[in-house]
């Protein structure tokens, strides 16, 4: 068990950086909400470590409003409870790469999709990040930062920078849907469900004129850093409504009631 320092020093958010991005939902199938159609999207995109595990905030909007936000962390199970939650933080140590870029994130908690539908979020690099890429005076300067980037947060973000300056980064947005709610039970956030991930979306830096990423200044006041610090259990969920259709968001205790009568219905038909 950890101790009181410890667990607040885990508890403490460590800002690793936050950069302008763009969003190309892919569409088709049974997508809902901001994701049914394929469209390009503004949004920023934040990196941390969080509760032992690296963070990630996502804020789609449309240059004007909010459509959708999500919080992710690097460990696909999470501790639903605030005091054991940072307690148990440096449990998730283990599943915080040094380096940022290189980890998946996962939203843990399960979100409605249309009506009587649930879905957890994934997000990960859309392929492994390549040190060819680099130019190779940079290789050996990232190696140095990443073997010191798990333990300082200064290095990770040098690190970072390194890359998405440099190399041609990229993130692929993904749902896992839940067929069975004793497999992928809504409302246990300690259960990893293991249906497979469907891509929805690509996610790309925002780049200014000279080829450079926009990096948002001073992110720990802006809307991307609230998000990421009003969240304490519950990961993610959806903050407004938007008027073009059925809209994705966090289930509430209706929803997984729908989401589980569904279920036993079908159940007992295939069982029939």
């Amino acid at each position: 068990r950890a101790s009181h320092d410890e667990s607040a020093e885990s508890d403490h958010a460590e800002e690793l950086g936050s950069w302008q991005i763009q969003i190309h939902t892919l569409g088709g199938g049974p997508a809902h909400g901001v994701f049914a159609d394929k469209r390009d999207y503004q949004g920023c995109i934040r990196l941390s470590r969080r509760f032992g595990a690296g963070a990630l905030a996502l804020k789609i909007h449309d240059g004007i409003h909010t459509l959708h936000d999500l919080l992710f962390l690097s460990t696909t199970t999470i501790l639903n409870d605030p005091l054991q939650l940072v307690d148990r933080a440096s449990d998730n140590t283990e599943h915080a790469h040094p380096h940022p870029l290189r980890d998946a994130y996962f939203s843990i908690s399960a979100f409605g999709w249309g009506d009587d539908c649930a879905v957890k979020f994934r997000i990960r690099p859309t392929r492994p990040l390549d040190q060819a890429e680099l130019d190779p005076e940079a290789r050996p300067r990232c190696d140095l930062l990443e073997a010191r980037a798990g333990q300082d947060a200064r290095a990770a973000t040098q690190l970072i920078n390194e890359w998405v300056t440099h190399a041609d980064f990229s993130w692929t947005l993904e749902v896992q849907y839940a067929d069975d709610p004793l497999r992928c039970p809504v409302d246990n956030t300690m259960v990893e469900w293991q249906t497979p991930f469907t891509p929805i979306a690509q996610v790309t830096l925002a780049r200014d004129e000279s080829g450079g990423p926009q990096v948002i200044e001073g992110a720990s006041g802006d809307a991307v850093g609230e998000l990421v610090a009003s969240r304490r259990v519950a990961p993610a969920r959806h903050v407004e409504h938007i008027d073009h259709g059925p809209h994705v968001e966090a289930m509430g205790s209706a929803k997984q009631d729908r989401f589980r009568r569904r279920h036993h219905r079908r159940g007992r038909e295939e069982i029939v």
